[in-house]
């Protein structure tokens, strides 16, 4: 069962890797890519109210928009830590939390491509990144090597990785989002797999 290996003990552990984003966090405040401008400020809020008009969104993401808008601290998240179990997926909110400076901890298949990906994206940014490693960062000689000993299975891992969240930055407050998705049983399997995480990291981790 899920619980039953969940509490398999395990002597493997992940490494930890991190990078900064080299990028100038922008004073900007929010500001929404649309139909080939940039929307903020008022114009943006303006947009806003037609969308939700229409029906597009709801009027409680409205508010909550034009709550950015109106407060661009809300937007500084240079001290906020975000888990993106599914980092890479494409419904998730990986290029906005690094435009805004989070620090995001980023779980995702131990593949290559995706890593070069997502660590490039950071780079650019004035984000960061913390992700699991087969081996430690400082062994590894180039960005290739960084790139293969990076990432992991939500499904064969499962375990490693909770125990590895749970260890990871003592202090401070985890916001968690399952991002992970795959098409038919798969789906299934991959969401308790998450949900199995995020319940052992809300119940048993202080933050």
């Amino acid at each position: 069962s899920v619980k039953e290996a969940m509490a398999a003990k395990t002597t493997e552990k992940f490494h930890t890797g991190f990078i900064r984003g080299e990028a100038t966090r922008q004073a900007n405040g929010l500001e929404v890519p649309y139909k080939g401008k940039t929307l903020r400020g008022e114009e943006l809020k303006a947009q806003v109210r037609k969308w939700v008009d229409y029906g597009t969104i709801e009027p409680s993401a409205g508010e909550a928009i034009i709550g950015c808008v109106d407060n661009p601290k809300w937007c500084e998240l240079s001290d906020k830590y975000f888990v993106l179990l599914g980092a890479g997926s494409a419904m998730g909110p990986l290029h906005v939390l690094l435009a805004l400076g989070a620090n995001v901890i980023a779980v995702d298949l131990d593949r290559p491509f995706i890593w070069k990906r997502l660590i490039e994206l950071t780079k650019k940014s004035s984000g960061s990144i913390t992700f699991p490693l087969k081996e430690d960062q400082k062994s590894l000689k180039t960005d290739d090597d960084l790139y293969a000993s990076a990432g992991c299975n939500l499904f064969t891992h499962t375990p490693m990785i909770r125990d590895w969240l749970m260890d990871l930055y003592p202090g401070k407050a985890f916001t968690v989002g399952s991002y992970a998705y795959l098409n038919g049983a798969l789906h299934v399997q991959v969401s308790l797999a998450m949900d199995a995480i995020t319940k052992d990291l809300s119940e048993k981790r202080p933050d």
